[in-house]
């Protein structure tokens, strides 16, 4: 029954992605930040600087990874707009492969693993459309982001699996600076469950991070420091309407996952779960007043949307 339900979902998904894939090639804006992403993209390949100092009319407040990747396949493709719509959807194939993989880590069946992997793609193209088919780099850091998890639930841990995942985790935070949830969820759960990978594991990502952070301010300049800490106003009226939109969405998984918790407290797989969906959830709650940018931020200084 599962398998059939599963399928029915993935026929709906498809037809939708079949929608956004025909719509990727047309040169209409869907959402603010494409285009400012699309300029970034075409400014690195054309060798212009991607965070000057001083920073003048226009912000660069996203890492520098995602405006490589785009711009190479848009050099390829003769298109950065469409560059960064493919890379997207490209991304959420992949963040949803990596999820059912995880997953059947976690001990589901693959009709199970199949259904979660399915029940996420809907959720995605139902609540968070704005983001599949569209050039952000949201989803691409997604993609990278979500085989942390499926490299560090593999026992035994080794230096090398954790090396591995601390180098998912702080690649995906170059490509998009706001992935912290997934690291924090894991480095929580193993100071419970494995206290000394937990440690290593917070070594290894504290390295690269260092070392990537070194790295881009002696390539880009101080300027890479002051566009990427750039403020951003967040009111309060906003953070109160979009609490209201959200939770009652988050109101029956967080349901399930408590129920879950209490039943089977000693499950590490569970409070694995649990975990990741609790920090995932305190983490984005902020984030999520931002209401976008409007008026001369829009035109001038504003950059993609956290």
């Amino acid at each position: 029954m599962l398998r059939w339900v599963s399928l029915g979902l993935a026929a709906g998904c498809c037809l939708v992605l079949l929608r956004i894939g025909v719509t990727a090639p047309r040169r209409i804006t869907l959402n603010a930040n494409e285009g400012w992403n699309a300029y970034h993209a075409a400014g690195v390949i054309a060798g212009q600087p991607l965070y000057p100092s001083p920073p003048g009319l226009v912000l660069t407040n996203y890492p520098p990874l995602s405006f490589y990747i785009v711009g190479a396949l848009g050099k390829v493709i003769g298109d950065m707009m469409l560059s960064g719509r493919v890379l997207s959807l490209l991304s959420f194939g992949i963040w949803t492969i990596a999820l059912a993989l995880t997953a059947r880590r976690l001990g589901c069946a693959w009709d199970e693993a199949a259904f979660a992997a399915v029940l996420f793609a809907v959720n995605m193209l139902v609540f968070a459309d704005y983001y599949v088919g569209v050039n952000d780099p949201q989803l691409l850091a997604h993609a990278v982001a979500a085989f942390g998890p499926f490299v560090l639930l593999r026992e035994p841990r080794t230096h090398g699996s954790l090396f591995a995942c601390a180098l998912l985790f702080a690649t995906s935070i170059f490509v998009k600076h706001n992935l912290v949830a997934i690291p924090l969820a894991c480095v929580v759960w193993l100071l419970v469950f494995d206290r000394p990978a937990a440690w290593k594991l917070m070594a290894h990502g504290a390295l690269l991070s260092v070392a990537a952070l070194i790295a881009c301010v002696a390539g880009y300049g101080p300027g890479f420091l002051e566009h990427l800490s750039s403020p951003r106003p967040s009111p309060s009226r906003w953070l109160v309407t979009m609490t209201g939109e959200w939770m009652p969405r988050l109101v029956i998984p967080l349901a399930v996952l408590a129920i879950l918790i209490r039943r089977l407290p000693r499950d590490r797989h569970v409070t694995f779960g649990v975990l990741l969906a609790a920090i995932s959830t305190f983490v984005a709650w902020p984030s999520s007043a931002w209401p976008g940018c409007t008026g001369t931020q829009r035109s001038m200084r504003c950059g993609g949307c956290a």
